[in-house]
């Protein structure tokens, strides 16, 4: 499944529920990274993260 339905789905999910208004904030990062020595590469790293938030009005207060 793609982020983007992921997203319509929780939303569905959290008024279902009882929130009255909500919305889902999603982040993602990559990068890459290497060095070179003498024009070889001498190192290389990758990372990923990233995150999801659902935020929303339910019972007259904010919840997280």
């Amino acid at each position: 499944m793609n982020i983007a339905k992921f997203q319509e789905k929780l939303l569905d999910k959290a008024l279902e529920a009882g929130f009255i208004e909500a919305e889902v904030y999603y982040e993602q990062n990559k990068s890459i990274g290497c060095t070179l020595y003498k024009g070889e590469i001498d190192s290389y790293e990758t990372s990923e993260d990233g995150g999801l938030s659902l935020r929303g009005l339910y019972n007259g207060k904010v919840r997280r």
